[in-house]
């Protein structure tokens, strides 16, 4: 078996700081910073400049367009390139570290009906018309139902709607009330097993 020694990986070698130019022009840029005279440094300089617009082949000779490709030189540089150079270098972009998301610290009563239902039921509650909050009501009736089906497959009787409502709004909502003026109905509750019935049962729902 062959040892093979000398060998370099990419792994184990410095990230490349623009990738369209790949680890060699990044390189040679470095070999530049090493070089003693700054006459030669600027020459040497312009001529990567050169073949990094090369590698672009749809570059065109606008100032605007070389403006970046020094720019770019100077950030594979490192900001750290002293030459005589037609554009003034940029400056170092400065670094803020990520900003930690605050995540919301509400519970919600019933996960299962999420907390859009909450927020629905306090709307309700600051409308001054019975029949405009009757109305709402209804529209948050049939939403609970959709949602808890979604969770757990099954019907949610009419009256386990009241009591929620009820709960939810802090007693303020009466639940013989709630079950007077939700108009939703309970006829598929005993064939909730059974796709056809569930699927019936929204056709009726839709036409109310």
């Amino acid at each position: 078996m062959v040892e093979r020694t000398g060998l370099t990986y990419n792994t184990d070698r410095p990230p490349i700081l623009i990738r369209e130019y790949g680890r060699i022009i990044q390189e040679v840029v470095h070999l530049i910073r090493r070089i003693p005279d700054r006459t030669a440094r600027s020459r040497a300089a312009a001529r990567v400049v050169k073949m990094m617009a090369a590698l672009h082949p749809n570059f065109t000779r606008t100032e605007e367009n070389w403006h970046k490709l020094w720019d770019h030189l100077f950030i594979i540089a490192g900001y750290d390139l002293d030459i005589d150079a037609p554009f003034p270098p940029p400056q170092p972009a400065e670094k803020f570290p990520p900003q930690k998301i605050s995540y919301p610290t509400y519970e919600v009563k019933y996960r299962f009906l999420g907390k859009n239902v909450e927020s629905l039921v306090e709307k309700a509650l600051k409308l001054p018309d019975p029949e405009m909050q009757a109305e709402l009501l209804n529209i948050i009736a049939g939403f609970m139902r959709m949602s808890y089906r979604q969770w757990n497959k099954d019907f949610l009787p009419k009256g386990r709607i009241c009591r929620y409502l009820h709960e939810l709004s802090g007693g303020k909502f009466d639940e013989a009330w709630l079950c007077e003026v939700i108009t939703l109905s309970d006829e598929d509750q005993g064939n909730s097993g059974s796709g056809r019935n569930r699927h019936r049962s929204r056709h009726r729902y839709r036409r109310r």
